[in-house]
């Protein structure tokens, strides 16, 4: 009972789980002097490689070698943990991190790999990555705080200020743009914004290598004596789009002080796998819940990231976007100048494990958006994930859903006059307007995946979310001016690949917002409400007309905070089907039902008088003991 549920997992695994861990740590304690046998290893913060060592030399190609053999299919994932050049990888690890706060010997690292769970990559393979770009294990990070701001109106910018800057825009992309960058495309020429689009003549595979040594090239082709006053931007080219312009984006990257600005979000990804997060602090298991907790015993996660305050929730590294001088960029990719381009294919934890691990190196001056004031990414973490069919009841589902993190991302405001929109999206958390809006993850673009095999949908709506997805209508509601597509050239990828008469039929097909979710979307308080109306996928599920459901979505909504004590069953489903949904109604019902936890309260110490000494203790939750830090091995 003193296990808590894995992500993924039934409670019966869970407990194995638990077991599992148990072991690894008492059998990995006999064996951990069996492999200290290595001189202390001091982090000098360079690339162990490189730094004329010539047994951190072998120890690397030895890595590599074996990684390789794994990477062919001639060894299994957990292969090749108990030579000579792991143990030098685990000697580092040990040495920079705090007595019992790791995983010091093969066996553990053996015994936690071959439990299978949450297992992104070969530890051979990631011990070479360590290697080749260390990074140290003691946070050193100040905390962030982001105050949201009150003054909405984007600064004036002064043009003889940015204009002493080159600015190149960047995105790679080898398959159709008509069917994957329409949105990017439009909407940064409705802004002036020439992209330069890379890959397309390119007939193979794409892979991460591929990406990398585009990117590469098109930094190479600026001038030497160019570089240190040219910024360049880079996005991924499916899910993104603009809506500020060149000046402003340089502007609001230029108040950073940073030579080079990444995207935030709210996952631990990769590095909440093993073996990136290489066993360090008391848990290595991601278990569901909260962001603010979900991530707390992992060391990498939760101590090697600042903490952040003010309303966002933005800690983690995403590669998606990201903003730099031309100059910082080349050094930090020239870090792979000497790895082989099968590795970089393969590299831990995918491009973002790259990204992360130069981040963590701190070598390369990489800032993270956190407060979003350039980049918002569209990933979030929710306590539970909504689903198209849910076993809650309609109560639960109306008075939680408009306070989903997935909702409450953005609410729109009126554009100011020099904007090609009607409308511009501004971060709740932090009060800020973003130039980029990444819809990464799945998580919030993904939402109608579930309903489209449960034949609950009809033709009409199964089309229509097919074409108007979550992106798209967020794209299309900000209703770019007519007087901005006229300005367009003929020529512009935009109009030339068809991508304005792509937007011409999304208008056509309804695909914006409804006028009545747009005015909720105004609103500060009840843009949740909105999405989760427009959005949702109750919306179909229920019996209930738009107009009731959007009603029922406010009116649940902002009474959502006191609502999350009422439990009310989904057998009276029926009953609240039938009721007339308005905010007087809905205060009536919470009156009512405000009885239910005190009649439970009341049985409650009514039982604990009865049985007295008998049950002190018993209501102790069994969970609270982990939450208090409790290691593994004492629990």
């Amino acid at each position: 009972r003193g296990v808590r549920q894995v992500e993924g997992l039934s409670m019966e695994e869970s407990s194995f789980l638990g077991l599992l861990v148990v072991a690894v740590v008492a059998v990995g304690q006999a064996k951990q002097d069996e492999w200290n046998f290595f001189p202390t290893e001091q982090n000098d913060g360079g690339n162990f490689m490189l730094n004329g060592d010539a047994f951190r030399a072998s120890s690397y190609r030895e890595l590599l070698k074996n990684c390789e053999t794994i990477r062919s299919g001639n060894a299994s994932t957990c292969s090749y943990m108990d030579t000579p050049s792991f143990a030098y990888f685990l000697n580092h690890v040990a040495n920079e991190m705090p007595s019992g706060r790791a995983f010091t010997s093969a066996t553990q690292w053996r015994l936690r790999c071959l439990s299978g769970i949450l297992v992104k990559d070969p530890p051979v393979c990631w011990a070479a990555a360590y290697m080749v770009l260390p990074f140290p294990l003691q946070p050193e990070l100040e905390d962030v705080h982001c105050a949201p701001q009150t003054d909405l109106r984007l600064p004036t910018v002064d043009s003889s200020w940015t204009s002493r800057y080159r600015f190149k825009a960047l995105v790679v992309e080898t398959r159709s743009l008509t069917k994957h960058t329409c949105a990017l495309l439009r909407t940064a020429a409705s802004l002036g914004i020439d992209f330069e689009i890379i890959g397309q003549d390119y007939k193979g595979k794409m892979t991460r290598a591929t990406k990398i040594k585009f990117v590469s090239e098109a930094l190479r082709k600026i001038p030497e004596q160019e570089r240190n006053a040219t910024i360049v931007l880079n996005v991924d080219s499916s899910d993104v789009f603009l809506q500020l312009n060149k000046d402003q984006i340089v502007n609001k990257f230029l108040e950073q002080k940073t030579r080079f600005l990444v995207s935030a979000e709210m996952d631990c990804f990769p590095f909440r796998y093993f073996p990136m997060n290489m066993g360090l602090g008391n848990g290595t298991i991601v278990y569901t819940g909260d962001v603010e907790y979900r991530y707390s015993d992992m060391h990498v996660c939760d101590r090697l990231f600042p903490k952040i305050s003010g309303g966002s929730q933005a800690r983690w590294l995403n590669s998606g976007s990201w903003i730099g001088f031309a100059d910082t960029l080349m050094n930090a990719y020239s870090s792979l100048s000497s790895v082989p381009q099968w590795f970089i294919n393969k590299w831990p934890g995918s491009d973002q494990g790259y990204f992360t691990t130069l981040y963590l190196t701190r070598r390369f001056g990489i800032k993270l958006d956190h407060c979003g004031d350039l980049f918002v990414t569209f990933k979030t973490v929710d306590r539970f994930r909504e689903r198209a069919v849910s076993r809650q009841s309609i109560w639960t589902q109306y008075s939680l859903g408009p306070r989903r993190r997935m909702y409450n991302k953005v609410y729109l405001r009126e554009a100011e006059e020099d904007s090609p929109f009607q409308y511009v999206w501004v971060t709740k958390a932090s009060n800020r307007t973003p130039g980029v809006l990444h819809f990464n993850g799945g998580s919030f673009n993904k939402i109608h995946d579930d309903l489209q095999n449960t034949g609950i949908l009809t033709e009409d709506d199964l089309r229509f979310i097919r074409r108007c997805t979550p992106m798209r209508r967020v794209e299309v509601t900000m209703n770019m001016t007519a007087a901005s597509r006229q300005q367009i050239s003929h020529s512009n990828p935009a109009v030339s690949l068809g991508c304005m008469a792509q937007l011409r039929d999304y208008h056509e097909k309804h695909c914006s917002f409804e006028p009545s979710i747009v005015s909720l979307m105004l609103q500060y308080r009840m843009s949740g409400a909105g999405f989760f109306a427009a959005m949702s996928p109750i919306r179909y599920t229920t019996r209930f007309n738009f107009a009731d459901h959007v009603r029922l979505s406010v009116s649940l909504g902002v009474l959502g905070e006191p609502l999350q004590w009422a439990f009310v069953p989904s057998v009276l489903d029926p009953l609240l089907l039938q009721l007339r949904w308005d905010v007087r109604s809905t205060l009536a019902w919470v009156v009512a039902i405000g009885a239910m936890p005190m009649l439970c309260l009341a049985v409650r110490v009514y039982n604990k008088k009865r049985c007295g000494e008998s049950c002190k203790g018993v209501t102790t939750r069994s969970t609270d003991i982990y939450t208090k830090g409790v290691s593994a091995k004492e629990l």
